[in-house]
């Protein structure tokens, strides 16, 4: 039996083993965002340039800036997320969710961030302190939080909707246009519309949030066509330039891995010249993939599901986009897909190696916020 990361359930622990003991002086440098509290189904995980299926026996698994989660049908994943001297925000993900924790922990103050490219999760954050952020990306909104109890779910035509339970979350669409959800008072964000408020009594969270998802699928459905082109042709657009900048790296690929290699056995194993000199080298290639990465991922995940609800209900199949058909394309697709996301892994793990090395400027892989005009694909529909 396959997982949905193509790895085989019943030799991914021998896998998982062998992958960490191989990879584990590369990462010394690895910076511990949080751990793993429970996990149960289907759960994958970036690591070390690879796909790493994790079971409940992970539990404790820790986690890196820079890794990239991702559950299956039946998977669910609860972690905390770690702050300089405690760990005081929980996360619950549900199922077919993909998403990015980032971090900054410096003397400076703790920076998380996670982006989610599909599906939901639910956060209880304790209160921060002035010196602490934590954010919360989707495609079209950026939830900022002090002290709150709120979940974050995105539907397949690219709508968003917060609910909080305690406290209060900012909600700010690509126009930075700001609405605060509160208990009672919830933040949606649907394509071609400016971000607003709903009231639902607390009381009925869940059949609010069973009602939202039935009719955003139900809009979805109906516009099949628009989604899909919307995406394949931004997915067009963007693989060309993350393959140039990919190749560009993987010609550094030895190099880096020796350069974190020999980092790792000490202060005086390599020259702070020699060390410059490499940095100086690999920033140009590197400031091109930070530059199409966050677009392209963002793409990249939403196809991967668009095309779980193709292959369930097979709409909009003979629809042709740019002389392909939807079917012939997704079937291209799916044969690339284990390959596509390997090359993400490996292009995060590229720069979680760059990071240990001391490189500034270019380890994160998110942007601050959303371009002039960038948002979701479907705001101009």
């Amino acid at each position: 039996m396959k997982s949905f990361s193509g790895v085989p359930r019943k030799n991914a622990a021998f896998f998982v083993v062998v992958l960490l003991l191989c990879i584990s002086p590369l990462l010394v440098f690895a910076q511990e965002v949080g751990r793993i509290e429970y996990l149960d189904g289907i759960v994958d995980i970036h690591r070390g340039g690879e796909i790493v299926e994790l079971f409940p026996s992970d539990i404790g698994f820790s986690l890196e800036a820079l890794d990239t989660i991702q559950t299956g049908p039946d998977g669910t994943v609860q972690f905390s997320i770690s702050t300089q001297k405690r760990r005081g925000t929980s996360v619950s993900v549900g199922n077919n969710t993909t998403f990015l924790v980032e971090a900054s922990l410096d003397p400076g103050g703790t920076k998380t961030r996670i982006e989610v490219f599909t599906g939901s999760l639910s956060l209880k954050v304790a209160r921060l302190t002035g010196r602490e952020e934590l954010s919360v990306r989707t495609e079209s909104a950026v939830m900022g939080v002090r002290g709150t109890e709120f979940e974050v779910i995105t539907a397949p035509d690219g709508g968003v909707l917060v609910l909080c339970e305690d406290g209060s979350v900012s909600c700010q669409d690509q126009n930075q246009r700001e609405m605060i959800a509160v208990p009672g008072t919830g933040v949606e964000k649907v394509p071609g519309q400016s971000i607003s408020s709903v009231n639902v009594d607390p009381e009925e969270y869940g059949d609010f949030r069973q009602k939202w998802r039935e009719t955003r699928m139900e809009i979805f459905r109906s516009g099949a066509p628009v989604f899909f082109r919307a995406y394949i042709q931004q997915f067009r657009r963007t693989e060309p330039r993350f393959s140039e900048a990919y190749a560009e790296l993987e010609g550094f690929d030895t190099r880096l891995k020796d350069y974190a290699r020999r980092s790792s056995e000490g202060p005086s194993s390599i020259g702070s010249g020699e060390l410059y000199r490499f940095r100086a080298e690999i920033s140009p290639s590197l400031a091109r993939m930070r530059s199409i990465i966050p677009l392209y991922r963002q793409t990249f995940f939403r196809l991967a599901e668009l095309l779980r609800y193709y292959q369930e209900s097979g709409i909009a199949g003979d629809e042709v986009i740019d002389g392909v058909k939807v079917s012939n394309f997704f079937r291209n697709f799916q044969q690339s897909l284990r390959g596509e996301r390997l090359r993400i892994a490996r292009v995060e793990n590229w720069f979680k190696l760059y990071r240990g090395l001391g490189g500034e400027g270019q380890e994160s892989l998110m942007d601050e916020f959303f371009g002039p005009g960038e948002g979701s694909l479907l705001d101009e529909f």
